[in-house]
């Protein structure tokens, strides 16, 4: 990130006129367990988590977490994908493994209907389909209209299905090789030509497109599921895409998240983690992802506007800082706070702290090493000798 330097008395000069979100800022939370998080669900005012090992925890909040009884814990059966539907929890996973509970809390193992592991599992068009496959030996779609009893398709491709979403009266699923298959009604499918033999991981839908990432870091959309375009090549590769609140959030490897207002222009996020993210949710007013190690990330989703009006005309205070690097902020202290022990405390636009230290402020100046802040508007406070002051900086890329 390339920092330019502004001080305090131009700001009067700048213009803000987009609007921040609070998904730049991400808290992690404690799970409860060290295993690896597969996907999120919220549905009926709860968050469900599914992972390995038969891993399934519940939340009201996003906050606490309750871990639930799934009747396996063998490290191998681990369940891959959740949904919510038709007042019902599905789960599916390991060797064709599927769990059902009306409440998130007592799940009931189903009739095994495939050997094949299950990848993902959707609620559309009154029924719930879950699919899967071999790697490169064998396509799997299963439905079922009550989540209970289950329905072998056949599908005549040999490929192995990743991810499936249901948005527009549409299901479209991705998976292994570039396949992608379409179906109405979830029973009869056809195949569509996306021209790559790459992977594709994941598919959502959203402001009238789907949304697919797959191999080689590359983004796909499509109108109709049909005919399909190579959007952009992200910097980081990516695992799973979600559309919540009015954008895309993709999350992947190295605790990368990254936003899209449209699907082509993406925007990389703060995740504070660098276990891999595994899955991602929006539901309640904010985002979870959830990832390798038990790790779990929440971010509130209420926008921000960060208007002209917002910034005064003038800045009664002695305060000016500016970065010598993307870590360091240099201040300048007034000498009525110059002290051995003043605090300092960085501010969101929202009042939320971001970083806080004392700091050794005698010679009128002071450093602080933080984290790389985003492009925006930030409050930074100064605390010492009884007295208190603040003042407004920016960041620009």
């Amino acid at each position: 990130m390339n920092l330019k330097i502004i001080k305090l008395s131009q700001l009067l000069t700048i213009l803000f006129s987009a609007t921040c979100f609070a998904q730049v800022d991400w808290d992690t939370r404690i799970s409860g367990t060290s295993e690896e998080l597969n996907s999120i669900i919220y549905g009926d005012s709860q968050y469900v988590i599914v992972g390995d090992a038969g891993t399934i925890l519940t939340s009201n909040d996003g906050i606490i977490w309750t871990k639930r009884v799934s009747g396996t814990t063998l490290s191998s059966q681990w369940l891959g994908s959740v949904t919510y539907g038709n007042d019902r929890y599905v789960s599916v996973g390991y060797w064709g493994l599927v769990l059902t509970a009306p409440d998130g809390v007592a799940w009931t193992t189903c009739e095994w209907m495939t050997p094949y592991d299950l990848a993902s599992v959707t609620y559309g068009e009154g029924q719930y389909v879950a699919v899967g496959g071999g790697y490169s030996s064998h396509t799997t779609v299963l439905t079922s209209q009550d989540g209970i009893t289950w329905a072998n398709c056949w599908i005549g491709t040999q490929h192995e299905l990743l991810s499936i979403v249901h948005g527009n009266n549409l299901f479209v699923t991705v998976g292994n090789y570039g396949i992608i298959l379409t179906s109405s009604d979830g029973t009869t499918w056809t195949s569509r030509t996306l021209g790559t033999s790459q992977n594709l991981y994941s598919i959502t839908y959203g402001k009238n497109q789907y949304v697919a990432i797959g191999g080689n870091k590359t983004i796909y959309s499509s109108l109709n599921g049909i005919t399909w375009n190579s959007l952009t090549e992200t910097q980081d590769q990516l695992k799973f895409i979600i559309y919540g609140n009015d954008q895309f959030v993709s999350v992947g490897g190295f605790g990368t998240i990254m936003t899209s207002s449209n699907g082509i222009d993406w925007t990389g996020r703060i995740s504070g983690t660098g276990k891999r993210l595994n899955s991602v949710t929006y539901g309640n007013n904010q985002y979870i992802a959830v990832g390798d190690s038990g790790t779990i990330l929440t971010s509130p989703a209420v926008p921000i506007a960060v208007e002209k009006s917002q910034i005064p005309r003038s800045i009664n205070t002695a305060l000016c800082v500016q970065y010598l690097t993307p870590n360091t902020l240099h201040i300048t202290v007034p000498q009525a706070l110059q002290s051995s022990n003043a605090i300092a405390t960085i501010y969101n636009i929202a009042g939320k702290k971001l970083f806080s230290s004392t700091l050794t402020a005698t010679t009128g100046e002071a450093r602080i090493t933080t984290s790389t802040l985003p492009a925006g508007v930030y409050c930074l406070g100064i605390k010492a000798n009884g007295q208190k002051r603040f003042a407004k900086f920016a960041v620009v890329r």
